[in-house]
């Protein structure tokens, strides 16, 4: 990916991503509100990265 245009964070794909756009797909198919349909997305994605900051192959990154 070009890092001119995404960021230089950007070099790979994003998985947390990808579920945050999965989780649009989901919801708009059974007719969620955009409102509901947006905060959905967001929730999935920021909880995907507490989860992999957390268990992933380096060590919790987070306050707790």
């Amino acid at each position: 990916m070009n890092s001119c245009l995404a960021g230089p964070a950007w070099s790979a794909v994003d998985l947390t991503l990808l579920a945050g756009l999965a989780t649009v797909v989901v919801l708009r198919h059974y007719r969620a509100s955009m409102p509901v349909t947006l905060v959905g997305a967001v929730a999935v994605t920021a909880l995907l990265r507490l989860w992999f900051s957390c268990h992933g192959p380096r060590t919790c990154r987070t306050a707790w």
